[in-house]
């Protein structure tokens, strides 16, 4: 195992191409492939591998898999067992594809013009029950988002609820680590590419600024 803990003591989830979409069929050759058995060295332990929330299923895989090995060195077929049971859920959970939920009439403009960008867009991603209309997985580590964004339509400016409600909820998603960044329909229509424009710079700043802190 190449990855390990840094001078801090923390396993970051830089994974690679098991990060990337269908990075788990280089896992898949890495483990399939001897003829006569396999030896496993890792520094970390399975549950040091902190990978519940990525977005692809290379990253569960692995722990999935250090967690296998493990149990077949020491014999533990209970434990053997509840491992691949683990691996069968997450491979149909994984080829399950996530339906996209639009909101809002452009939402799916904006969905297309990002994922033109090249950038991988879920929809209706947050935390705790607060949901935003769409985020954009970070570019190099995908086990994470590093932009949200709100698409706030005509009704959102006759509704004081409606504008209430979605202070909290962005107060609420900034305060646990969220970026949010919204799109209004006038702006959208006026001028789409202003509107992209700006969402992308958004994108690389935060890139730039994350690559800043990682080298201090």
């Amino acid at each position: 195992m190449a990855y390990a803990k840094n001078e801090e003591g923390k396993v970051y989830n830089r994974f690679g191409m098991l990060n990337q979409k269908g990075g788990e069929n280089r896992l898949n050759v890495a483990v399939t492939r001897a003829k006569e058995g396999i030896i496993v060295v890792s520094s970390i332990e399975p549950e040091e591998l902190n990978v519940a929330n990525t977005s692809q299923i290379g990253p569960k895989l692995l722990k999935a898999y250090l967690k296998y090995v493990r149990s077949v060195s020491n014999a533990q077929m209970d434990k053997i067992n509840a491992v691949v049971q683990e691996i069968n859920e997450n491979v149909s959970t994984h080829i399950q594809d996530k339906d996209l939920h639009f909101d809002a009439p452009f939402e799916s403009q904006v969905y297309r013009k990002l994922r033109n960008l090249g950038d991988e867009v879920t929809t209706q991603e947050g935390m705790s029950g607060y949901r935003i209309d769409m985020a954009i997985v970070h570019p190099i580590d995908s086990s994470r988002y590093i932009l949200g964004i709100e698409c706030d339509g005509a009704m959102y400016h006759i509704s004081a609820n409606a504008m209430e409600r979605d202070v909290y909820r962005q107060r609420f998603l900034e305060s646990r680590g969220w970026t949010i960044e919204r799109i209004w329909s006038r702006n959208w229509w006026r001028n789409a590419s202003a509107e992209i424009e700006r969402i992308d710079q958004k994108v690389k700043e935060l890139l730039k600024s994350d690559m800043v802190r990682e080298n201090k």
